[in-house]
């Protein structure tokens, strides 16, 4: 500063080549400043799940991202969560699956406000997921998110979910932090609502 102010002005020489000079620095330095305050905002808080998806799909306004089992795992557990987590399997080709998803469609939208989210895991051929699920998912025009999981090799991991499970579809886990249940059925609207009330804090 010493060489640009000579008794507090700027020399006339000076202004036009030093002037530009002086202000590229100072949006450096605010740049500069700002960028560890950029860098530590909070991610969005829609989810606390890990998520890498081996590829995504996208079809108008529907994207599904598709999983195997074990960046699907992520999906199992929210341990410092108060949010209750209905996740439910289901296909497009499975008739009492397709006949329940107004049940979910309607929770969610009823708990829109409480701390419940609703994950549908679509279990389609994966060879179908463009021809039959990203075309489903655009008629029908649900309020929750849903996500694919390629099922090769699913006995090695259905019992990963649940010992008890058959792998036959619907099926269904609710949890929150560490208490969890797993439900092999379908379900009416009255029954779900009574279920997941179980798990919500202050229902």
């Amino acid at each position: 500063m010493a060489n640009i102010l000579q008794n507090g002005v700027f020399p006339i020489q000076n202004k036009i080549m030093r002037l530009p000079t002086v202000i590229s620095w100072s949006i450096f330095l605010l740049c500069w400043a700002a960028a560890p305050v950029l860098a530590q905002s909070p991610e969005p808080s829609a989810s606390v799940w890990h998520r890498a998806p081996k590829r995504v799909l996208q079809q108008g306004g529907v994207r599904v991202e598709v999983y195997d089992f074990e960046g699907f795992r992520s999906f199992l557990r929210a341990p410092h969560s108060d949010t209750t987590y209905v996740i439910n399997w289901w296909a497009t080709w499975c008739k009492p699956c397709v006949e329940e998803l107004p049940h979910f469609a309607e929770l969610a939208r009823a708990m829109s406000d409480k701390p419940v989210k609703v994950l549908l895991v679509s279990m389609d051929f994966s060879n179908q997921l463009e021809s039959r699920l990203l075309p489903f998912l655009t008629r029908q025009a649900l309020p929750m998110e849903c996500i694919a999981l390629e099922s090769a090799n699913a006995s090695h991991w259905i019992d990963q979910i649940d010992r008890d499970w058959s792998g036959a579809i619907p099926a269904t886990l609710i949890y929150r932090g560490e208490q969890r249940i797993f439900y092999e059925q379908s379900f009416t609207l009255d029954e779900l609502r009574t279920e997941v009330a179980k798990f919500i804090i202050n229902p």
